[in-house]
């Protein structure tokens, strides 16, 4: 049986994931901020799952590193990283011409964990968009989107 971790299990992509996989017949572990939501999840799916609760941040670093465990160890697990960009969860505000629904997203993972793909971007577009925001040079990012201010060093003495 093969087996995937979710983060982010409770609401929103991971759900949607969560289900897809779990319909594949894979052995679905659960994670994410809201214990109740990952319970009625658990609940929900027809295949065997575990819920964990841990935040985003950790897992992803966690998970990074088990990547390069798994790779030096030349085993056969393999871990998808997953970046989101405008998905229709509730959570980003306003409206936005390229939304993608929950489901389109849980797709378009499902296609890069068949894959094995070490990293997707959800959607396509937002592949883009992030590039643009990594090759951008910090002056540039903090004196158009105030993104990166740092506090002077007077201010962090008080």
């Amino acid at each position: 049986m093969q087996k995937a971790i979710v983060i982010g299990a409770s609401s929103g992509i991971g759900r949607e994931l969560a289900k897809l996989l779990s319909q594949e017949g894979y052995e679905v572990g659960l994670t994410g901020r809201r214990t109740e939501l990952l319970l009625t999840l658990q609940k929900e799916l027809s295949s065997k799952s575990y819920s964990y609760n841990a935040s985003k941040a950790y897992m992803s670093n966690f998970l990074e590193g088990l990547r390069y465990t798994f790779l030096k160890e030349g085993s056969n697990i393999f871990v998808t990283d997953v970046k989101p960009g405008y998905v229709d969860t509730g959570m980003p505000k306003g409206d936005v011409f390229w939304m993608a629904s929950t489901k389109k997203a849980a797709s378009q993972i499902m296609d890069a964990i068949r894959a094995k793909k070490k990293r997707v971007y959800i959607t396509k577009r937002w592949r883009i968009i992030a590039w643009l925001l990594m090759t951008m040079p910090d002056w540039f990012l903090i004196c158009f989107f105030g993104l990166g201010k740092r506090t002077n060093s007077k201010s962090r003495r008080k």
